[in-house]
C-alpha cells in the first residue's frame, strides 16, 4: 500500500481500474461464449477441400471475424461506461452477467429445481441491495432476494431454504435493532428449516 497522503484515493482509483479490467475480461468472455468462434474457425480443417478457391465457408469466416470484432468492440464499451461498483463487484464474482441491452441479471441455475435454467433481473436501482446482501451473506444473500422478489419462493431443496430463512431472520434482526454495536450483543434464537 502507498505511505503518502493520497494513497486512499490513489488505492481506490486502482481498484476501479483493476475491476473495469476485470468487467472487460467477463464481457470479452461472455462474447466468445455466445459467438463461439472458434469452433467456426477450425470447421472444416483436414477435410480435403481445396481452399485456394473462395467459397461460402471462407467468405462466412470473413463475416464472422467482423462480427466477432464488432462485439468485442461493443463489449468493451459496455465495460468502460458509466458502471457502478456494485455492478462491477457482482461481475467481479461472477453470480450473474449482463445482457447485451446492459440489463444484469443473477444466475439461479439449480437453485429452485433439478436443472432449472434460471435467471433474475437486477433493476439498476436494486444492485446496491442485491451487492450489499451478498457481501454480508454471500450466496444465501442472494438466494433470500430472488425469493423475495418471488414472493418468498421456496426450493425444492431443503439446505437453500435454510439459507433463506438464515438470511431472512438476520435481516429482520438488522431492521429491528438499526444500531450495530446494540444488535452483536442481543440475544435472540431461532430453528432453521422446521417444519
Amino acid at each position: 500500500m502507498l505511505e503518502d497522503d493520497n494513497a486512499q484515493p490513489l488505492q481506490k482509483e486502482l481498484e476501479a481500474a483493476e475491476m473495469k479490467f476485470r468487467m472487460l475480461v467477463h464481457e470479452m468472455r461472455n462474447v466468445s461464449g455466445e459467438m463461439g468462434i472458434y469452433p467456426k474457425a477450425v470447421k472444416g480443417y483436414g477435410d480435403e477441400r481445396d481452399y485456394s478457391e473462395r467459397d461460402g465457408y471462407k467468405n462466412g469466416w470473413n463475416a464472422a471475424v467482423i462480427e466477432y470484432g464488432t462485439a468485442l468492440a461493443e463489449a468493451a464499451a459496455r465495460a468502460a461506461s458509466g458502471a457502478n461498483e456494485d455492478l462491477l463487484f457482482l461481475l467481479d464474482a461472477d453470480v450473474g452477467w449482463l445482457g447485451k441491452d446492459g440489463s444484469f441479471h443473477l444466475n439461479m441455475n439449480d437453485t429452485w429445481g433439478w436443472a432449472v435454467a434460471d435467471s433474475e433481473l437486477v433493476p439498476l436501482e436494486k444492485l446496491k441491495e442485491v451487492a450489499t446482501l451478498f457481501r454480508s451473506y454471500g450466496e444465501p444473500g442472494l438466494f433470500y432476494w430472488v425469493s423475495e422478489q418471488r414472493e418468498q419462493l421456496a426450493s425444492e431443496f431443503h439446505h437453500i431454504n435454510r439459507f433463506i430463512e438464515f438470511v431472512r431472520k438476520e435481516e429482520e434482526l438488522r431492521i429491528a435493532e438499526p444500531n450495530v454495536a446494540r444488535r452483536a450483543f442481543t440475544k435472540v434464537s431461532y430453528t432453521l428449516g422446521a417444519e
